[in-house]
């Protein structure tokens, strides 16, 4: 959980190489991952596979009227294939990103 959010003093102006460094000093913001999802071969074998999302820019804005947007870049032909689907962790939850 990230306590420490992207933040500055309001009207002050933040760059999108700002918006940068911020997320690639946090992992959980820098990489992203897809819900997993099953995919099958001609058999009928199935699967599990997932993308891999990466920060790869970010806009330049004012803290408190610009929303930041961030782009996401990822390899849509070569998802992770996953050993098998995420074992639940927790009861009634399960964890994606194990």
């Amino acid at each position: 959980m990230l306590l420490d959010l992207f933040s500055g003093t309001q009207g002050a102006s933040f760059s999108g190489s700002d918006v940068m460094t911020y997320l690639n000093s946090k992992s959980a913001l820098k990489t992203l991952k897809s819900a997993v999802f099953p995919s099958f071969d001609n058999n009928g074998t199935v699967t599990w596979k997932q993308f891999t999302y990466t920060a790869s820019s970010a806009n330049s804005g004012t803290f408190g009227s610009t929303p930041v947007q961030v782009i996401y870049n990822f390899n849509s032909t070569n998802p992770t294939t996953l050993s098998g689907f995420p074992a639940k962790t927790t009861p009634g939850t399960t964890n994606p990103f194990a």
